[in-house]
């Protein structure tokens, strides 16, 4: 019992610290009295009705509410704390409302000696996705959907500051599309080198970042849609007017069904020699470099 008690304060605890830190830097982050639980073969803490949105001093207009969020640790996994997230999910982005729900969707935390976590990895299964005020009883669906987050703050101009995996297989749009109505796999990895700025505009943020020399990697793009395989790469960059600039590889395969099916619903389209096969093309541009195709 007094593991499980310990265990449990310091759940309550972690997260009492992380909200203070965040209402520190501006956010607001907000929910009822914790009940805690799972006695006696793991430790939890159910925190309702969750709320998680951008103050008035940070760059960024967004708002999460949750009906509860519930964290849990098991032992002998004391290393990790597992959060059920089982409530539909409101997100709601430069005041666009985003409505996601799943049949299973947990947020997995490292514990880093009770200091708040740098990363984390959210995994949903069946994750279902609507913006009600875009498209009106419209709903995208995955069969399953994974990402990944790691942050250092104190990482120099060589060093990633963020990177970020996302992964969703088994899509299905709310409508079907010139290629189907099921994108088999779209997955990407981010890594953005770089100091992070501290507290201050947007703008600000961008262009400290940028003379910094940060850049953002794209890399294991991959896109599997109707007959239709995209895979590529890319390194970006902001300009002088914070405007996006790099260069990227693209390798696309599967052209010529997917140019049947354009032409089957009225395109216009011209037959280049060799598009069934493997395509390559590198694109874009940097300062110093050359755009290639081949």
């Amino acid at each position: 019992f007094w593991i499980w008690r310990s265990t449990v304060a310091a759940i309550e605890q972690g997260m009492a610290r992380w909200a203070a830190e965040r209402e520190a830097a501006g956010w607001v982050v907000s929910y009822d009295t914790p009940l805690p639980g799972g006695w006696p073969f793991a430790a939890s803490v159910r925190f309702p009705a969750l709320l998680i949105a951008s103050g008035p001093g940070t760059p960024f207009d967004v708002t999460w509410s949750a009906g509860r969020a519930e964290a849990r640790i098991v032992p002998p996994e004391f290393g990790e704390v597992v959060v059920d997230l089982p409530d539909p999910q409101i997100l709601v982005v430069g005041g666009v409302d985003l409505r996601f729900a799943a049949e299973r969707l947990v947020l997995r935390l490292p514990v880093e000696g009770g200091a708040p976590p740098l990363g984390g990895r959210l995994e949903a299964a069946h994750l279902r996705l609507a913006a009600p005020e875009l498209l009106p009883e419209q709903v995208l669906e995955a069969a399953l959907f994974t990402a990944a987050v790691q942050t250092r703050p104190d990482a120099t101009e060589a060093e990633a500051a963020l990177t970020l995996t996302l992964r969703a297989v088994g899509v299905t749009l709310p409508r079907p599309g010139l290629l189907g109505q099921r994108v088999e796999e779209a997955a990407a990895a981010l890594s953005a080198s770089g100091p992070v700025p501290g507290r201050r505009s947007l703008r600000d943020r961008l262009e400290v970042w940028r003379d910094a020399g940060g850049s953002v990697a794209l890399s294991g793009v991959r896109l599997r849609y109707g007959p239709v395989t995209a895979e590529g790469e890319a390194t970006l960059a902001l300009d002088a007017t914070l405007q996006p600039m790099g260069a990227g590889r693209l390798v696309l395969t599967g052209l010529d069904p997917a140019l049947a099916a354009l032409a089957e619903a009225g395109f216009v389209v011209s037959r280049v020699p060799g598009y069934g096969r493997k395509r390559h093309m590198t694109v874009g541009h940097l300062p110093g470099s050359e755009a290639q195709s081949r």
